[in-house]
Order: C-alpha cells, then sequence, then structure tokens
C-alpha cells in the first residue's frame, strides 16, 4: 500500500506597524514555533483590519500549497 504524504504548514499572521501615516500596517506570515518570516506583505495598509485579512489569505493559500515556501529569518528592523 502506497501512502501519500503531505506537509503540513503550521504558521500564524503577525500585523505591525511598519511605516507613518497614512498607511503603516503590514503583514509576516511566519512558521509556528520558530517566528521565521515565510511571506511578507509589499503593500502597506490604512487599517489593521484589512492588513489582517490580507494576511489570513495569505496564509490560506499556503495552508492549501503543498507546505511553506523557502523560509528566511525575520530581520528585526
Amino acid at each position: 500500500m502506497d501512502i501519500k504524504t503531505r506537509a503540513i504548514f503550521l504558521g500564524h499572521v503577525k500585523v505591525e506597524v511598519r511605516s507613518r501615516s497614512p498607511k503603516l500596517w503590514g503583514w509576516d506570515v511566519c512558521l509556528d514555533g520558530s517566528g521565521t518570516v515565510v511571506e511578507r506583505s509589499e503593500a502597506l495598509f490604512r487599517h489593521a483590519e484589512d492588513a489582517w485579512r490580507e494576511g489570513r489569505e495569505m496564509l490560506a493559500s499556503l495552508e492549501d500549497e503543498r507546505g511553506p515556501r523557502q523560509a528566511r529569518p525575520c530581520r528585526v528592523e
């Protein structure tokens, strides 16, 4: 019996202030446990809720794929 397994993506969305007004919110999708950033928003948002919504959509699309893309370390600025 040949059982095919699929990698499970365990991650979370982090929303944070990245700039000054009017668009200051951005999102990161990070791996659970390590905090490694897998995806980061290029666009900034006026409201944290908008950034959260788009970050959750990215997280859902990553969960639908085979697994995480190449992870890169989170840079603290």
